[in-house]
């Protein structure tokens, strides 16, 4: 009996010997696997996660079936996005390179309904006007179209995180002043990778609002639903003036 005893403790410890160490070596694969990751890219767990902070918010109404509004908690279920840009102004001065985390504006006008009115002639050739507005009462304007038909690395973007990104340089006594923007950001930044200067770009962004644009003149035919569209020719809108469009002195 004690034989049996032994020999059946002598095997229950060999399995579990081995299994701990299927587990030591399962564990030392991960480190391994880590370590690699570490020295080919220099990635570490503050570079790789980040998450919207408890004072971001965000409104989305106009043209919706409801009222959108968005808090932190709500906002960090969208999956981030990392974004790379170098940024230069309208004047063409370099204004620095930045690492940024943010929300692709696609990702959030996807789950949002567009509600027009019912007496509205969905067939008329017109996008919706898409206003960000700031806390300060900024404003930036794009058309529907522009913003949801997009690739991933045209897409526009509502920031939360930027990271000055800085050249490795032997000289470490002089600090790199090319980067403008050295603050951490304390709402959401419209970033705008398309673009070919920093023009629409808007810090504190807080609502988006979406809106049909009014073109009301008397000399426009009336919309009817079904009708074809067509037009002899392009003319320019602006107020209540009405004249055909001239490209004198364009190439």
């Amino acid at each position: 009996m004690k034989k049996k005893s032994l020999l059946l403790g002598v095997g229950i410890g060999a399995l579990v010997g081995a299994l701990l160490c299927v587990l030591f070596d399962s564990f030392l694969d991960r480190e391994r696997d880590y370590a690699a990751i570490m020295a080919v890219t220099g990635a570490t767990p503050l570079a790789v996660k980040a998450e919207v902070g408890a004072g971001f918010t965000l409104e989305v109404s106009g043209l919706t079936k409801k009222v959108y509004r968005f808090g932190s908690r709500s906002l960090n279920a969208f999956a981030p996005v990392y974004l790379r840009t170098r940024e230069v102004s309208p004047a063409g001065r370099f204004e620095g390179t930045y690492r940024y985390a943010g929300i692709p504006v696609l990702h959030l006008l996807e789950g949002v309904a567009p509600q027009k009115p019912a007496d509205a002639a969905f067939d008329r050739p017109l996008d919706l006007v898409v206003t960000f507005v700031s806390r300060r009462g900024e404003k930036r304007h794009f058309s529907y179209g522009e913003l949801t038909m997009t690739d991933d690395a045209g897409a526009a973007l509502l920031a939360f995180r930027r990271d000055p990104l800085v050249p490795s340089s032997k000289d470490n006594d002089r600090p790199y002043e090319l980067n403008l923007h050295r603050e951490p950001l304390a709402g959401f930044r419209l970033v705008c990778p398309a673009e070919p200067d920093t023009a629409r770009y808007l810090d504190d962004v807080v609502r988006i609002v979406l809106r049909d644009p009014g073109c009301a003149h008397p000399t426009l035919p009336k919309l009817r639903k079904g009708e074809k569209c067509v037009s002899p020719g392009v003319s320019v809108l602006s107020g209540d003036c009405l004249a055909p469009l001239t490209t004198a002195g364009l190439a």
